[in-house]
């Protein structure tokens, strides 16, 4: 009977480090739902189309995905597109994905940055990872608020 109650005081003790209690259950508040328009979640899919990093630059394609090993070519591509696209996106505004659009807008200048000097191929996987990261995160945003738009907004 004593080892009961010992456990039950680890218990009750361990419980509270976890901030649990055993007293009143408090009901979180629910997170704000988002509203989109169907204008933002245009813009949105319009430019994460066009936003295709690896389309753009097939030889640094080629040298992420190992079946190249021209890091200088590939960097030198990375380069002109990064820049190009991070200075099409500077701009954009109104898609609903700002968060995202400014992460992928750092990714593309650091990468630019990045790719603007000799690397490693380790170095360039990085630098390029990154960016693909960076507008994968992009591109799931956009399909979020294109599905709350089709759930939500009356066509």
């Amino acid at each position: 009977m004593r080892a009961r109650g010992l456990i039950g005081a680890v218990l009750v003790a361990a419980l509270a480090l976890a901030g649990c209690s055993s007293g009143v259950a408090v009901t979180p508040v629910p997170a704000p739902t988002p509203t989109y328009t169907q204008q933002q979640a245009n813009a949105c899919a319009v430019v994460s189309i066009a936003l295709d990093f690896g389309g753009s630059a097939p030889a640094a394609e080629h040298v992420y995905y190992g079946t190249s090993s021209d890091v200088a070519g590939a960097r030198k591509q990375a380069l002109a597109t990064a820049k190009k696209y991070a200075a099409a996106i500077a701009s954009v505004t109104g898609t609903g994905a700002d968060t995202e659009l400014a992460a992928l807008h750092e990714a593309l200048a650091s990468g630019a940055a990045a790719f603007a000097k000799s690397m490693t191929l380790p170095q360039f996987e990085a630098a390029y990872s990154a960016i693909q990261d960076a507008q994968q995160a992009f591109s799931d945003k956009c399909t979020e608020i294109g599905d709350w738009v089709n759930q939500n907004v009356p066509q």
